[in-house]
């Protein structure tokens, strides 16, 4: 099957040692759980990072063998969420951060990695669940103005995600 026929970037494994080690699992260590899919999040960052630069198949492709592997019966979930957030992505800029009032950034990868793709929230931190609250991913949420002083040309934002994210926490947007 071509989808499953993909070469892995030097990127990408490199992300992927950073994932398992990241959560204590060995280099040939998988996940069970879509929710705490630490690869599932590197995949999904990749395949977007191809789409905007202009492979959208490869994108899509690689994205699609990911899961159609680990989990089948989410495919056609996971993909229309990867479209959505790949129609909706911007380049990060002081501008989103103002127009937006937004207060916390959140990314499934380190914010200073290239190509990192974020989430900005209109929330207190104190208020996350605990899964935003968990000291090993600090590098993985900042406030906008620490991300407004990096370089951050290779960053994106997605903004289906945004606001998806600040609909669901309505009690918590200040």
């Amino acid at each position: 099957m071509e989808a499953n026929s993909f070469t892995e970037s030097e990127r990408l494994k490199e992300l992927k040692i950073w994932a398992l080690r990241r959560d204590g699992k060995p280099l040939d260590g998988s996940y069970t759980d879509l929710n705490a899919d630490r690869l599932l999040q590197v995949y999904r960052n990749e395949a977007l990072n191809l789409m905007k630069a202009g492979f959208y198949n490869r994108g899509t492709g690689l994205f699609e063998s990911y899961v159609e592997r680990h989990y089948p019966q989410e495919l056609e979930k996971q993909i229309g969420k990867l479209e959505r957030s790949y129609d909706s992505l911007e380049r990060f800029s002081p501008n989103l951060v103002n127009e937006g009032f937004y207060n916390l950034i959140l990314g499934d990868l380190p914010l200073t990695m290239k190509g990192a793709i974020v989430v900005l929230l209109r929330a207190k931190e104190s208020e996350f669940p605990s899964i935003y609250n968990n000291d090993q991913d600090a590098d993985m949420r900042s406030s906008p103005n620490w991300l407004l002083n990096q370089p951050y040309n290779d960053i994106w934002v997605d903004m289906h995600q945004t606001a998806l994210n600040n609909i669901h926490y309505p009690d918590r947007i200040l």
